[in-house]
């Protein structure tokens, strides 16, 4: 399902049906993801990197009511909307069409939450809609043989280590899973 924002607001669906809600801000984010080790006699930790946590993506928005229709009623579509899952439970995957989602290569979401707030002597509700990146079981299969492709381009010559037995290189990693952890 597609939500897109034009000059008449934000849409959902296709064909794409109104959403009673201002898109007032979008915004998206990620975190490495590492972990450390201190070594002993030494400043500082070492960092071995994991790669990227799935992004975040929040869509700020108003609800005002109008004649029509009042905020709370406004509200109550715009949960209706979103909290959803399809025949068999599982969420429903959103492709978010907006600048800032594009700019990060992120092609599938769910959404994950909605949070609203009221100010008092306020006639609008502010919230944001929460969505998390999606990426398929089949899509980190494929990172991974990618990964591992990669490794092994990245493996010394065969004729530069051939002077080293399987025995040797498998003292070697013993001693350095050693010394890794006692922290030298």
């Amino acid at each position: 399902m597609i939500i897109s924002l034009d000059d008449d607001g934000l849409k959902l669906g296709n064909p794409p049906q109104a959403v009673p809600a201002f898109c007032v801000s979008a915004s998206v984010g990620s975190k490495l993801i590492f972990d450390t080790a201190t070594t002993e006699g030494t400043n500082g930790q070492k960092y071995q990197l994991k790669g990227w946590e799935d992004g975040d993506i929040s869509v700020n928005i108003r609800i005002i009511g109008d004649e029509k229709e009042s905020m709370t009623d406004k509200l109550a579509q715009v949960v209706e909307l979103f909290k959803k899952t399809d025949s068999t439970g599982a969420p429903i995957i959103y492709e978010i069409d907006l600048p800032i989602v594009t700019a990060w290569k992120i092609t599938r979401t769910f959404f994950s939450g909605l949070q609203t707030d009221q100010q008092m002597g306020k006639q609008e509700y502010t919230g944001a809609l929460k969505f998390r990146e999606y990426k398929p079981e089949i899509d980190l299969i494929q990172e991974s043989k990618q990964a591992q492709a990669s490794e092994e381009e990245e493996l010394p010559d065969p004729e530069l280590t051939s002077s080293y037995n399987s025995e040797d290189v498998q003292a070697l990693k013993r001693l350095e899973e050693k010394m890794l952890n006692r922290g030298l």
